[in-house]
């Protein structure tokens, strides 16, 4: 087994429990994933999803964070199931 295939396995695996994170932006490891069941993403600023996001499928989703109202308009056209929480 290579180090990518180990590295692979370990997110496969995570990427099916909760993962709940506080976070000044999204990481970039979420790139390699399709399919997240449990996210909770704590943003300590501003909040800021990355279109590629767009592309992951999510059981569960959780952001909170500062945003405006319309920030929280467009998150919840791009991701309609999930809950959104704005801080002031």
């Amino acid at each position: 087994m290579d180090g990518n295939t180990a590295v692979w396995q370990a997110s496969d695996y995570q990427a099916k429990e909760l993962i709940d994170l506080r976070v000044s932006k999204v990481p970039e490891v979420f790139k390699r994933f399709k399919h997240v069941y449990d996210l909770s993403l704590n943003f300590t600023g501003k909040v800021v999803i990355p279109k590629w996001m767009d592309d992951i499928k999510f059981d569960r989703l959780m952001i909170n964070g500062k945003m405006t109202e319309d920030e929280v308009k467009e998150l919840k056209v791009r991701f309609p199931d999930a809950q959104i929480q704005r801080e002031d």
